[in-house]
């Protein structure tokens, strides 16, 4: 008769690696895998919550704050002419010839 081994699984807190407070340890509620205690979080918990999402989750989802409206597509500045932006760009002659050139300095002041 083959016997039957029990795994007792206990969670662990993914910061810090231990079981410690295990009423502490909150567990993501988008992907169920990471489980932090609440006094090991970036930003510590003072009471348990049921909506807690780790770092990858929350990260994963875009934020309402970064979502634009249709019409707010692009930003002031790249509303710019060609003329009034501050890049100059040069060819690959001259830029080899720059760096040759020893004690050059910066052109800050033109």
């Amino acid at each position: 008769m083959a016997k039957t081994v029990l795994k007792l699984h206990r969670e662990c807190c993914d910061v810090c690696g231990d079981v410690g407070v295990a009423d502490a340890l909150i567990t993501c509620s988008s992907c169920k895998r990471n489980t932090e205690h609440m006094y090991c979080m970036n930003v510590v918990l003072e009471k348990h919550v049921d909506n807690w999402e780790c770092k990858e989750c929350s990260m994963s989802k875009p934020s309402s704050s970064k979502v634009r409206k249709c019409g707010q597509l692009g930003s002031p500045s790249s509303k710019l002419s060609n003329e009034s932006r501050k890049t100059k760009y040069i060819s690959v002659e001259e830029a080899i010839t720059l760096s040759r050139t020893p004690n050059r300095k910066s052109g800050k002041g033109k």
